[in-house]
């Protein structure tokens, strides 16, 4: 069974002022819900459909307790945002770094833009410009746009910094999962 929640994604994202760039932005489709935690999650998820965050914040946090990518994705994007929770950059970066660490292609966005914007971090484009690498590696597409307006504000020095250590991170994160193909490549 293929989960589909593009309606919760756009009402989460639409409100995130942090994330104000992607408020109109195309959703992804996720994949098979193989993840641990995924019925604790799809109960969220119907929560959150329904606009009752409270309700929807217990089966979300059991699903991140299960390392369920989803769950921690949506968590981070709540902080963000303060909804029902307090407003909280440096929370929505640690969820949204789990995520991203399990491949979650919007949570490596996530990570970018805030780096790239200095929302709840220090500005960093080296940082951003790692993160929207990785994003656009799993394919999303505001994060290829990102990356030339990032790659001009480098150095060649910082360039090849953020290069290093997007490969490095690379490695370790799950490619088939997110992307149609296995056969992912690093941009």
């Amino acid at each position: 069974m293929k989960v589909r929640f593009a309606a919760a994604v756009a009402l989460i994202v639409a409100s995130l002022g942090l994330l104000v760039a992607c408020s109109g932005s195309e959703q992804y489709d996720p994949p098979e819900m193989v993840f641990a935690g995924a019925q604790d999650y799809v109960k969220g998820l119907e929560y959150l459909k329904q606009h009752e965050v409270a309700a929807a914040l217990p089966w979300l946090q059991k699903a991140v307790a299960q390392g369920n990518p989803e769950a921690n994705y949506h968590i981070g994007l709540l902080y963000a945002r303060g909804d029902h929770l307090p407003q909280d950059y440096l929370q929505a970066k640690d969820y949204f770094y789990r995520a991203a660490m399990m491949g979650h292609p919007k949570a490596l966005y996530y990570l970018g833009h805030m780096y790239g914007e200095g929302s709840g971090v220090e500005q960093n484009y080296t940082e951003a410009l790692k993160w929207f690498w990785l994003a656009a590696s799993h394919g999303d597409k505001n994060a290829k746009q990102f990356l030339r307006i990032i790659i001009a504000k480098l150095t060649p020095q910082e360039y090849a910094e953020a290069e290093k250590a997007a490969k490095e991170i690379w490695k370790t994160i799950p490619h088939n999962v997110y992307l149609a193909e296995d056969k992912a490549a690093m941009h």
